[in-house]
């Protein structure tokens, strides 16, 4: 048993040291041992002091059975306080194979624990060890438990005393126990006493490696601290479990050259007792933080368990280092700011504080909360506060930053200051681990533009101003700004820079220069907005840079980076219901939609929609009516006026009949002055327009026979003229001329002409057909040759038909020039009268009306009108006929009879004037007969005759002589005819027969 105090810096390392017996190892293999871990430190003024007790099994067959439990006494200066108590206790668990040998038990999880004073105490385990090592022909396993046991011994009334322990393996008293087994426990206590007059640190390790002849092994001791300057005094203690205290050659060293070589031999001679307790003294290397232990035997086994470091530690102190995370930084950025605060002493150090003034960093950003790995951090105003507790060694480290996002001096500085002990940044320190002090680059962009509501047609420049923000010079600055969704809907017109360099180049606008702090730069563009309006109504752009600070990088919100103007649009689009061509008959809807297509309401707007040149062809309907606003006619145009909400539309209608009366076309436009209209006056566009054409083909007919009336066997020519008169030209027009009421006097020639087109005959209605161009004229030429006998009605009629679109000759139609009709002369009639120039009252007038028929009808019918000769006289009804009968019916007297060709016929009558005289004093008839010479219309002179005579006498004025006297001047009384007037009828029907004359040549 051995017994160690250690104050003043003391190194432990506790070994077990299990032998064999007198089986020699020589063949060694090492498997999963336990690393060593830290699980206890304290410091202060302290000592340190371990006791334990072993039972060792040395010879064979031995049985340790009825043994007591094993003792150790602990002594610990007077005045002493304890600190820590922690108790160990391992062994041998296995023993196999070796003939000679057998099992031990397992190391129970609890262990008796028995105190000065006190009942015996059990202990369980809080941390467990093993390993194992397989030797030739055996194979042994190990295992280690630990207990903190501070609170069982501070509640005893002593410190001092005996103290005992039995590490049992399942049976009392740890019985059986076979040779070449071993048990063993320690008790570490840590201590603090006045008369320790320097800080010390123990630290506290468990683990478990093992180690069999001609074998080395490395364990690695970390988690400590030697002081940087000063003594670094320390101690390793270390305890030896051996099963053969005769086998030597045990080794043990450190990579720490101020501390002893370890002992060639761990080994107590003494018989039963396993444990042995050694030994390192020496310094550590100044600062040190790590060392390593190598342990090697050439005979026994050894089992490592523990290892106590007690150091030297220096006085309270602490170290405070201040960074931040960006050396250069830029506007926008964040930056984190780093403490780290340090208890560079060797105590535990509750209550520390540091402040940092943040004054001189939030005027240019916003604070960004931290972290702390101890302790915590908050803002008050512009002063930070960390407040926290710092174990000996331990180093805190606090966090917080700042996002660069506001326009101060662009001067970050600020100093940390902590008053703990010997700190390095105390108030007033000028240690530069205290002090961060930055210079913050950065450039504002901000862009404006001269007009905010502009319309179509309008300019608007814009500017951009450029200002190096920060601390430092910049140079290489840039911007960019995209101009598509501005030359969508307006022309660039250039741009100036009173510094740097700007330039365009397809729909970007570029500017580059360099700008010393505080220098400003500006840009200036312009664009003319189209008029009428284009693009979306909406020109947008946004400059972007990318440069050290921005205010305007990429994916910026900032809103001065931008300038959005919204647009009036106004859209109008007018359609009919009818597309291309009209004709007369047809209606026609228009529709007028009117849009505001633009990004900003319309109030007040209004259209025209002028109908000049359709109601020339079309009549106004009345009809028109608005979805949105009012529309009403005034004069010859359309008004309508309304609100339009953005993206709303006003629907017009109206609607129009069409006549043909014309000039063939309907043409009308609908006009908005409204910004950004596109149908603004005097525009092209077709959507503000809407234009009909119509065809119109002009038919007009004549007959061409000479200066007289056709007679047997002359020609007839028939002449159509077909015209063209429309707006269109028209295809597969067709007319057709029926010559059935022709055909029964004449016969066709068989000699049709067209101009243009095809002119064909099937019996009796000759047809043309063709397509006339605008203006384009077609002249179709036939004739017909009058029979020489067994005519029909003796009239040459007949109508043309139109078949083609809007023609003047259409089935309908009975306008003039379609039709022509043409009197045969056939019959030759002959009337006179006798005596032939006058008769005096009282007097017969006798008629003589000769016909000879000449080719013409077989039963033609005669008039003869008496009214202006039964006037003047009386009939004598005395009318006869060679030929026919003849019939006085009211005043006209008819003759009819068959007449054959070449054959005559005479007709007389007589009338006696009236006496005294009734009339007018002329007896004045004419005859009709259709097919002969004396048609309704001729003026022929054989048809005609007109005697003088006497007419009624008129009474005189009262200032006249009584009838029967002479005049005043004794002249005569006139008792003559009215020679006067009837020289002014015969005048005036000689020119009206004229007339008749020329106008039927013309007509013909």
């Amino acid at each position: 048993m051995r017994r160690t105090t250690s104050v003043l810096g003391v190194l432990f390392l506790v070994l077990a040291v299990v032998g064999a017996g007198p089986v020699a190892p020589v063949a060694v293999a090492g498997a999963a041992p336990t690393p060593f871990a830290q699980l206890a430190k304290f410091s202060g003024p302290l000592g340190l002091v371990e006791i334990g007790g072993s039972e060792l099994a040395e010879t064979l067959g031995q049985n340790n059975c009825g043994r007591p439990p094993t003792t150790a006494a602990l002594a610990l200066p007077t005045g002493s306080t304890l600190r820590g108590a922690f108790l160990r206790w391992s062994g041998t668990t296995e023993n196999s194979s070796a003939p000679a040998m057998r099992p031990a038990n397992p190391i129970g999880s609890s262990i008796s624990f028995t105190v000065p004073g006190a009942a015996p105490v059990t202990v369980a385990s809080t941390a467990d060890s093993s390993d194992h090592i397989v030797l030739p022909g055996v194979t042994l396993r190990f295992q280690g438990r630990f207990a903190d046991v501070t609170g069982v011994l501070a509640g005893l009334p002593a410190l001092n005393g005996g103290y005992s322990a039995d590490v049992t393996g399942g049976y009392p008293n740890g019985c059986p126990l076979f040779q070449g087994n071993a048990r063993a426990w320690t008790l570490t206590v840590v201590y603090e006493n006045p008369a320790i007059t320097e800080l010390s640190t123990a630290y506290i390790y468990h683990g478990m490696n093992t180690l069999a002849g001609g074998s080395q092994v490395s364990i690695g001791v970390t988690g400590f601290r030697a002081p940087a300057v000063g003594s670094t005094a320390a101690r390793l203690t270390y305890v030896a479990i051996q099963g053969d205290p005769a086998l030597a050659g045990e080794t043990l060293r450190t990579d720490q050259p101020g501390l002893a070589v370890a002992p060639p031999d761990w080994a107590d001679s003494s018989s039963g007792v396993a444990l042995d307790i050694d030994t390192l003294t020496g310094d550590l290397s100044p600062g040190a933080t790590s060392l390593r232990i190598d342990a090697g035997t050439t005979g026994d086994v050894i089992t490592l368990t523990e290892i106590n470091l007690l150091v030297r530690t220096e006085p309270a102190g602490v170290s405070v280092s201040k960074t931040a995370d960006v050396a250069d930084p830029v506007g926008g950025d964040t930056v984190t700011y780093t403490v780290r605060y340090t208890n560079t002493g060797g105590v535990d150090l509750a209550g520390q504080t540091f402040t940092d003034d943040l004054s001189q960093v939030l005027d240019d950003g916003t604070y960004v909360p931290g972290d702390a790995t101890t302790g915590s951090a908050t803002l008050a105003g512009t002063t930070l506060t960390w407040t926290g507790d710092v174990a000996f060694g331990q180093t805190v480290t606090v966090t917080y930053g700042v996002r660069l996002d506001k326009r101060g001096d662009a001067r970050l500085v600020n100093t940390v200051t902590a008053n703990g002990p010997q700190s390095n940044c105390a108030t007033g320190s000028t240690d530069t681990r205290c002090r961060v002090a930055l210079l913050v680059r950065s450039s504002e962009f901000v862009k404006t533009a001269d007009n905010n509501d502009p319309e179509p047609g309008e300019t608007v420049t814009y500017t951009v101003r450029v200002t190096n923000t920060g601390a430092v010079d910049l140079t290489g600055l840039s911007f960019t700004d995209d101009l598509a969704d501005v030359v969508d809907d307006a022309t660039y017109n250039g741009a100036t820079a009173d510094s740097g360099v700007v330039s365009y180049v397809g729909t970007r606008l570029a500017w580059s220069g360099d700008l010393v702090v505080g220098a400003v730069a500006t840009v200036t563009y312009s664009i003319t907005l189209h008029d009428p309006a284009t693009g979306d109504n909406q020109m947008v752009n946004t400059i972007v840079s990318t440069g050290p600070g921005s205010t305007c990088g990429e994916g910026s919100t900032n809103p001065a980076c931008t300038v959005a103007l919204p647009l009036p649009g106004l859209h109008l689009a007018k359609s009919a219901s009818v597309t291309g061509s009209t004709a007369p008959g047809q209606d026609i809807t228009y529709t007028v939609d009117i849009t505001n297509t633009g990004r900003v309401d319309l109030p007040n707007q209004t259209a025209i929609d002028d109908l000049a040149k359709v109601l020339d062809d079309a009549t106004y309907m009345g009809d028109a009516a608005a979805t949105v606003g009012t529309v009403r006619r005034v004069e010859n145009k359309l008004v309508w006026v309304g609100d339009l909400a953005i993206g709303q539309t006003a629907r017009v209608t109206y609607s129009v009949h069409v006549t043909g009366a014309g000039d063939a076309r309907l043409t009308n436009s609908v006009t908005s002055p409204g910004p950004g209209s596109n149908c603004k006056s005097g525009t092209t566009s077709p959507e503000c327009t809407v234009s009909h054409t119509m065809p119109r083909v002009s038919v007009y007919k004549t007959a061409q026979y000479g200066d007289t009336l056709p007679t047997l066997g002359g020609k007839v020519t028939f002449v159509l003229v077909m015209r063209n008169e429309g707006t269109e030209d028209v295809v597969g027009q067709s007319m057709t001329d029926d010559l059935s009421s022709v055909l029964d006097d004449a016969v066709y020639n068989n000699d049709a002409t067209a101009t243009i087109g095809t002119a064909s005959y099937t019996a009796p209605v000759l047809r043309w057909d063709g397509a006339l161009r605008i203006d384009e004229v077609a002249t179709v030429t036939f004739s017909v040759t009058i029979r020489d006998h067994d005519l029909g009605d003796g009239q040459l009629h007949n109508t043309v038909h139109s078949t083609g679109p809007n023609s003047g000759c259409s089935p309908s139609s009975s306008g003039r020039g379609c039709s022509v009709s043409v009197g045969v002369e056939a019959v030759r009639a002959k009337k006179e009268v006798t005596p032939t120039t006058r008769v005096e009252p009282g007097g017969t007038a006798t008629y003589t009306i000769t016909l000879v028929n000449e080719g013409g009808p077989a039963d033609p019918v005669l008039v003869d009108d008496l009214a202006a000769v039964l006037d003047d006289a009386t009939y004598n009804n005395d009318a006869k006929a060679s030929v026919g009968t003849v019939v006085l019916d009211g005043t006209k007297l008819s003759w009819t009879g068959t007449l054959d060709i070449d054959k005559s016929a005479v007709i007389t009558y007589t009338v006696r004037v009236n006496d005294p005289p009734s009339g007018d004093g002329t007896l004045g008839n004419s005859i009709v007969l259709p097919g002969s010479n004396c048609l309704a219309s001729s003026v022929d002179p054989l048809c005609h005759t007109s005697v003088a005579t006497t007419p009624r006498a008129t009474p005189p004025p009262s200032t006249q002589p009584p009838r029967g006297q002479g005049s005043a001047q004794g002249g005569l009384p006139n008792t003559g005819s009215p020679v006067g007037m009837v020289l002014l009828a015969g005048l005036g029907l000689t020119l009206l027969g004229a007339v008749v004359v020329v106008r039927t040549r013309r007509r013909h």
